[in-house]
């Protein structure tokens, strides 16, 4: 299965929190039991600059039921507040292993904080 397309706004010095649930196509939930998830935030594909960086290791990705697929993307906000782009991409990677699944991909835009 290809990567699903999801576009979304970071507003600059707020939380984010973003709901994901992995389903497969008949609509059932695929179980992640056993599975971890990484993201980069990058200015194109191919560049090697990294705007923000992400997993379950670290707390930025963490599942919320491995058994009903579903996982949480966190940005705090003083993360947000120190990103500095317009535009970006992502992807999301679920992997165990060896495995890996691309999850989600697409362009992320960031909403300036005027109050600070």
């Amino acid at each position: 299965m290809s990567a699903g397309k999801y576009a979304f706004c970071i507003e600059q010095g707020a939380t984010l929190q973003k709901t994901i649930i992995y389903r497969d196509s008949s609509g059932a939930y695929v179980d992640l039991t056993g599975y971890n998830a990484r993201m980069h935030i990058r200015p194109s594909p191919s560049s090697d600059e990294v705007y923000w960086s992400g997993s379950t290791a670290t707390g930025e990705l963490p599942f919320v039921s491995e058994p009903s697929g579903t996982l949480l993307i966190y940005i705090s906000a003083t993360q947000s507040m120190a990103l500095d782009f317009d535009k970006a991409v992502y992807d999301l990677e679920l992997y165990s292993g060896s495995f890996v699944t691309r999850l989600l991909e697409g362009n992320v835009s960031l909403s300036r904080e005027v109050t600070r």
